[in-house]
């Protein structure tokens, strides 16, 4: 009725009848429309709408409720009704209201997020038969504080609901939650992991904070991601989440089950030497890059790495791995720059005679760099080359010398013709020429005489006596110069079981030449006490028998002048005897190799010879100090 809304003026004036007749449609209203509908069509009118609770009521109460009527008038409602209806309503208007109109009537009372959503899934058949497009409009027109008052269990619970594997991505972005609560609730829908893909999680990870996204780069998140990523799309997750930290990234690489070509490349896009260097703690990256490598090719990944030789190594011995590969990519890649160090690598990437050769030619100072460098020891204990661990020790030399004696002694008394004695020894030592030393070791291998238990008792006892006589006469008696370094020579009398140089041991009185070279006489004080002593220092000479010296006794003249080195006329240490014959024989009264005193440099030249002729390239020879 048109002229319902007319006030008795506006009536007379448009229709030309009488107030009567306007007071008679009110009558006509009231009698079809009821007085709340009537009283909101006079306010509407007359411009002073003002409707009341009561009028909500009376409309509710009908058989037919007047639903579009009704959202009308929640509209006019005063702020403190529209409360009230918000706080006592809910289940009145739900049982009048579709899903539609209560979307509407919401609206109309303002009422805040929590209580419109709560409304319409009162207004709804089951929750899970609203679209999530149905609350879209309220959820994106909400203030965020309302929208942060939906974070708890029972809003939670309600979208996952509404919304299916798709709209609940859609639904946490428009609640503009942090970055954890929204992966919460989309991990929470019963079957997202199924379906859930990095590309559909990008823009929430995008556009979080970075301290969001650092808690759910957190290891209680890991499974999660493990369960939605691929191999590939970890790799592009990873950049994200870990921005600056190369390390996490692999080992969630490795949790996903990265391949050797991804972590290559993950490496290879990180510029900062810091992060690459700090892998190396990672045990789980290590298990991985031993699992994915070969030897070569973990080689290569360590290197790629960057750090030295203590992180590199510890990779490869995790692996198994050979070492020698590890220093043969080192030179390729010149991943060590100090041409000593990388002369020693390429050395000892080639065999262990390059290596020992290498190290013995190095100047004193170059090989105390390679013995601190952290490779040395592991790459020459790879080799396992005793003549490489020398090398690298400060050997320069060693050599087997096998000298050979040929000599004729005048023997026999004065009285008589001298008979001349031809006597042979070929015996054996090694000179090894050090950067501090020259050490010379003579094997003597020494065994009781057959049947001869006493020997066997006395030479215990014996080896000590006559080691401690043969160094204290030889050992640390000579030093050598040449203007480079200045070395002792130092023996070793190595008296045992074993040697080159085999010695029967005898007891029981001797006699010349019973004792020599080759046989020696234990100290027998209790039933030889007479010459315990002569047999105790006898080994004395006979260990420069076995170096290579000659006797100096029972000489004649030529004979003592090739062997002392000096005419015996005019020696005074020549002391002559005459036989019955006029032959002369001299014998040398100060010297170990004649009938006794010291050793002197004559009995080691033959040593020095061996010294001088295994020098370092380059080096001048050395002489006696």
């Amino acid at each position: 009725m048109t002229s319902s809304a007319e006030s008795p003026r506006q009536h007379t004036a448009t229709t030309g009848k009488p107030a009567a007749s306007w007071r008679s449609d009110i009558l006509h209203m009231q009698r079809h429309a009821g007085n709340a509908a009537t009283t909101l069509a006079i306010q509407r009118a007359t411009g002073t709408a003002t409707a009341t609770i009561a009028q909500v009521d009376e409309l509710i109460d009908r058989f037919n409720t007047p639903e579009e009527e009704l959202i009308e008038l929640l509209g006019k409602l005063s702020d403190p009704d529209k409360h009230t209806i918000v706080v006592g309503y809910r289940d009145r208007l739900a049982g009048v209201f579709n899903f539609a109109e209560m979307r509407r009537a919401v609206d109309k009372l303002g009422a805040e997020l929590p209580v419109k959503l709560d409304w319409l899934q009162k207004a709804a058949f089951m929750t899970s038969g609203i679209n999530y497009s149905e609350i879209k409009k309220a959820v994106t027109d909400a203030p965020q504080a309302q929208r942060d008052m939906l974070k708890n269990a029972r809003w939670k619970s309600f979208f996952l609901s509404v919304c299916s594997n798709e709209t609940i991505i859609e639904a946490v972005a428009d609640l503009h939650f942090d970055l954890p609560t929204q992966l919460t609730w989309v991990r929470g829908e019963a079957s997202a992991l199924m379906s859930l893909t990095l590309a559909k999680l990008r823009k929430l990870l995008t556009d979080a904070s970075a301290g969001d996204r650092a808690i759910v780069g957190g290891d209680a998140w890991r499974s999660f991601w493990t369960d939605v990523c691929t191999n590939e799309t970890m790799a592009e997750l990873v950049d994200i989440l870990f921005p600056d930290n190369l390390t996490r990234k692999l080992e969630w690489m490795a949790d996903e089950g990265a391949s050797l070509a991804q972590v290559e490349a993950k490496v290879a896009a990180t510029t900062d030497a810091a992060q690459k260097v700090a892998v190396f703690a990672s045990v789980p990256v290590r298990t991985m890059a031993c699992s994915l490598c070969n030897n070569d090719q973990l080689a290569q990944l360590v290197l790629n790495l960057g750090g030295e030789w203590a992180q590199w190594r510890g990779w490869m011995i995790a692996k198994g791995a050979p070492l020698i590969p590890l220093a043969r990519a080192v030179v390729a890649r010149n991943a060590v720059t100090d041409p000593v160090i990388r002369g020693f690598l390429n050395a000892a990437a080639t065999s262990a005679v390059a290596t020992r050769d290498y190290l013995r030619r190095l100047a004193d100072a170059q090989l105390v760099s390679v013995r601190a460098y952290a490779g040395a020891n592991d790459l020459v204990t790879e080799l396992n080359n005793d003549e490489v661990r020398r090398a690298l020790a400060g050997e320069i030399a060693r050599a087997d010398q096998s000298p050979h004696i040929t000599e004729t002694l005048q023997a026999g008394p004065t009285t008589s013709p001298f008979v001349a004695m031809n006597f042979n020894l070929d015996s054996r030592y090694t000179m090894s020429y050090w950067r501090d030393r020259v050490e010379v070791d003579v094997g003597i291998a020494l065994t009781p005489a057959s049947g001869d238990a006493r020997a066997a008792e006395l030479l215990p006892s014996a080896i000590a006596t006559w080691r401690s006589n043969i160094l204290g006469a030889w050992d640390n008696q000579f030093q050598m110069q040449n203007g480079q370094r200045t070395i002792p020579l130092r023996f070793h009398a190595n008296l045992g079981n074993s040697g080159p140089n085999p010695v029967t041991v005898h007891s029981g009185a001797w006699v010349w030449p019973n004792l020599n070279a080759t046989n020696w006489f234990v100290p027998d004080p209790v039933n030889q006490p007479g010459q315990a002593t002569a047999v105790a220092t006898a080994p004395i000479h006979e260990f420069g028998h076995l170096i290579g010296n000659a006797d100096e006794y029972n000489l004649n003249a030529a004979h003592y002048l090739t062997t002392v080195g000096s005419p015996a006329a005019s020696d005074p240490n020549a002391v002559p005897s005459t036989d019955s014959a006029g032959t002369t024989r001299y014998t040398n009264v100060n010297s170990v190799m004649g009938s006794g005193g010291p050793a002197l440099k004559r009995h080691v030249m033959n040593i020095l010879a061996a010294v001088n002729s295994n020098l370092r390239p380059g080096e001048p020879a050395f002489s006696w100090v």
